[in-house]
């Protein structure tokens, strides 16, 4: 049986939230959808799974979040032991400089303005899937192999 690709997505809007799992569901059906709805929920996630290397292959993380800002919980992240490396894309609204500029400055492999309407919202996530799931985790998990 294949294994099933986890992604964690953070996000406080369900009805988004919905329009995601929708989406991501017709573009791959092994990707697994984890979800937080806001940072500490999304560090409860971490330290439950953080014995488990497989865990997560990708994070999409909202900047505007109760409690603690999405910046706030990447900083959180890239300090979490084996999270260094784990690709995290920056889903927002906001297209303002000052936050793309802030996200990369602490440690997002990318940022993705949220796309409006479910076939804008579908061709972005295949292209976020295409590149981190496939061109970029294919070549590492064939280097992991021990056969």
């Amino acid at each position: 049986m294949k294994n099933k690709t986890n992604i964690l997505y953070v996000e406080d809007n369900t009805d988004y939230l919905a329009f995601v799992r929708k989406a991501l569901q017709k573009i791959d059906a092994d990707l697994e959808l984890q979800t937080a709805n806001d940072g500490f929920s999304a560090m409860d996630f971490f330290n439950k799974t953080k014995n488990d290397k497989t865990a997560l292959k990708l994070i999409l993380l909202d900047i505007n979040l109760p409690g603690m800002t999405g910046i706030e919980l990447l900083q959180k992240i890239r300090a979490f032991e084996g999270m260094a490396f784990t690709p995290i894309i920056m889903f927002s609204t906001s297209d303002n400089p000052c936050d793309v500029k802030n996200c990369y400055d602490n440690g997002a492999n990318a940022y993705v303005v949220k796309p409006a309407g479910i076939n804008p919202l579908m061709n972005s996530l295949k292209s976020m899937c295409d590149f981190w799931l496939g061109y970029n985790y294919r070549n590492t998990d064939e280097v992991d192999k021990t056969d």
